[in-house]
């Protein structure tokens, strides 16, 4: 039997950034093409309605109205995501036009 082991990952990116939908209904990806490994997502505190994170979503679908995905409402947040490649596998819908939500994103690499 062969035995796994996985390189240690290694941060070489960070960062964060707010994102609101400007139509609610309309999801839009979380960020153009930029790479990332992880993320955590939290709906903005003034916001008035929940919020619907999706991943490997598309882009222009109503989620709002079948409230597919996750849901957060004000202030709340998700634990810590992976993620395949990038921030534009989340797709990001909105109840309430003009609102949306920040995060944090790491991006890591193998080494060893």
């Amino acid at each position: 039997m062969a035995l796994i082991t996985a390189s240690p990952m290694w941060p070489i990116a960070k960062g964060s950034a707010k994102k609101t939908v400007a139509a609610a209904g309309t999801s839009e990806a979380l960020a153009a093409d930029t790479p990332a490994s992880l993320i955590q997502i939290k709906a903005l505190a003034a916001n008035t309605n929940p919020v619907y994170v999706k991943l490997d979503g598309v882009a222009g679908t109503d989620y709002k109205t079948t409230q597919d995905g996750y849901q957060l409402s004000a202030g709340q947040a998700t634990d810590p995501i992976p993620l395949k490649r990038n921030l534009n596998e989340v797709i990001l819908d909105v109840t309430t036009s003009g609102e949306g939500v920040c995060y944090w994103y790491v991006t890591c690499e193998a080494r060893g």
